[in-house]
């Protein structure tokens, strides 16, 4: 779970407490519903990764949990039967968890980025 900045002082255990129901909510969380409620959040993000490979690596998921379809493809291809389409999904896989570690950085853990993003929104400077 990511360590989010304590905004109670001398408040350690109510702040603790607020940590651990977040923690349980996210956990029971599907997949989806978090992708759902953190889309907004990654098309702020301005990642061409996020964007592109995140969705075809969760309709890929969703299709397997789920057996949505006889066979599971990955941008067209099998990545059962085809080595360079499973090395693919490897690899964007892998680029999409930097990704995420790129945006929790940036979005969570680094306040004064957070601040920053909020004046140029204020002031009209962010596009």
């Amino acid at each position: 779970m990511v360590e989010l900045v304590a905004c109670y002082k001398g408040e350690e255990a109510k702040y603790a407490k607020s940590k651990t129901r977040l923690e349980k909510t996210i956990q029971k969380m599907s997949f989806s519903q978090v992708h759902r409620l953190l889309a907004p959040c990654f098309e702020a993000f301005k990642s061409v990764e996020l964007a592109e490979y995140l969705p075809a690596i969760d309709t890929l998921r969703n299709e397997m949990v789920h057996r949505i379809s006889k066979s599971a493809l990955y941008e067209g291809r099998s990545p059962f039967n085809d080595a360079e389409c499973f090395a693919e999904l490897y690899v964007h896989s892998w680029v999409v968890d930097k990704e995420l570690w790129k945006f929790v950085e940036k979005r969570i853990d680094d306040p004064n980025e957070i601040k920053k993003l909020g004046w140029l929104h204020y002031t009209g400077k962010l596009k």
